[in-house]
């Protein structure tokens, strides 16, 4: 079964934004079935560099509020995945790190990949809209969590693309027990395609956190799958 995971995808310096998402996020998991609950909890953080980017978002784990809803994945969208892994590396709920197959090659993965999982951290290897699915082959053997940013990297609120979902099928096909993830452009009938052709996690950040009522946008999600 597909979950949706709400993003947190803030101006920089705007830590007020990033509180108000995160309680936002706790009052809608809290709204959901308890069979559906159990699924839930987990938010999806973004840090974009300016770099690797158009322009930067939040980024300052010391304000990282604690304690916190359990699991939160912290996307690097930058240039320098190793200088910041280490800033978040020991950030309470920091429990999965995704990474940019455009910025790290490789060898630079598995060593980044091995730091963290000494940690007890889990890696997933992301590949933005221009680049190919079989930017993924060198990486098959040492990853078995993806994610398709299905939006240009860095700004929340665009359309999803529809090339995504080709992308999808085919590493579906190409490693069955894959754990895929799809970032950006979430609406209930994108949710719904995504989770046809493979997905098993769905990230949303302007669908929900844009709505007058996030919890009913998060629900109207949930519902597609």
């Amino acid at each position: 079964m597909s979950i949706i995971i709400p993003s947190i995808n803030c101006p920089p310096k705007a830590t007020g934004c990033v509180y108000d998402r995160i309680a936002a996020a706790k009052k809608m998991f809290a709204s959901l079935p308890a069979e559906a609950s159990a699924q839930a909890g987990r938010v999806h953080l973004d840090i974009a560099d300016g770099v690797f980017t158009f322009h930067k978002t939040w980024d300052e784990p010391e304000r990282w509020p604690h304690p916190h809803a359990p699991g939160v994945e912290v996307h690097l969208m930058v240039e320098d995945a190793q200088e910041h892994v280490s800033r978040w590396i020991g950030v309470p709920g920091a429990d999965r790190f995704i990474l940019h197959a455009e910025t790290a090659g490789p060898a630079a993965f598995r060593a980044i990949a091995e730091r963290l999982r000494r940690r007890g951290k889990s890696v997933m290897l992301a590949i933005s809209p221009e680049t190919s699915v079989h930017a993924f082959e060198p990486y098959l053997e040492d990853v078995l969590q993806f994610q398709f940013l299905a939006v240009h990297p860095g700004l929340s609120g665009q359309r999803f693309l529809p090339r995504t979902i080709e992308k999808i099928t085919w590493l579906r096909r190409r490693v069955p027990g894959a754990i895929i993830e799809v970032d950006g452009g979430i609406t209930p009938e994108v949710a719904a395609l995504a989770h046809r052709a493979g997905a098993d996690m769905l990230v949303s950040g302007s669908y929900i956190f844009d709505s007058p009522d996030p919890a009913r946008a998060y629900k109207e999600l949930t519902g597609a799958l």
